[in-house]
């Protein structure tokens, strides 16, 4: 079981969505690393659709969370549309190698819409302190 694999199996016991955040060249090198090309990135039909009108601001986030996630402490934290994801660093030899990203649940903050236009797609989950223990271990 590759890595890919075994994020989808959390992803089914948790409700949560995970992507990776790769930066150290070995999660492209090696099999047992391996991701789909989609856990490489935000998914959500709400991050597609904030991406189509907005993606400036979600990469602005991600340079950001990056430079918090250099520090190699687990955060939580909202994007600029109230979507809300467990942030897991890895750190290999001093660096950050990569970003767990566990999550796509509506923060408090979250907006259903980006500029002028609504959202309109599957609904996006909320977690409960319950969802949100399971993710941290």
């Amino acid at each position: 079981m590759d890595l890919g694999e075994i994020l989808l199996e959390i992803e089914r016991k948790t409700g949560a969505v995970i992507n990776i955040d790769a930066i150290h060249p070995g999660f492209y090198a090696s099999a047992n690393l391996k991701l789909t090309a989609e856990q490489h990135i935000h998914r959500g039909d709400f991050c597609a659709f904030a991406k189509r009108f907005s993606g400036a601001a979600c990469f602005a986030v991600k340079d950001r969370t990056r430079e918090k996630a250099r520090k190699g402490k687990p955060f939580c934290g909202d994007c600029p549309f109230g979507i809300r994801e467990l942030v897991w660093p890895v750190i290999h030899n001093g660096e950050l190698a990569a970003s767990i990203y566990l999550g796509y649940f509506r923060g408090q903050n979250w907006k259903s819409s980006v500029g002028e236009e609504v959202y309109s797609g599957q609904p996006v989950p909320k977690a409960d302190a319950h969802t949100w223990s399971r993710l941290r271990k």
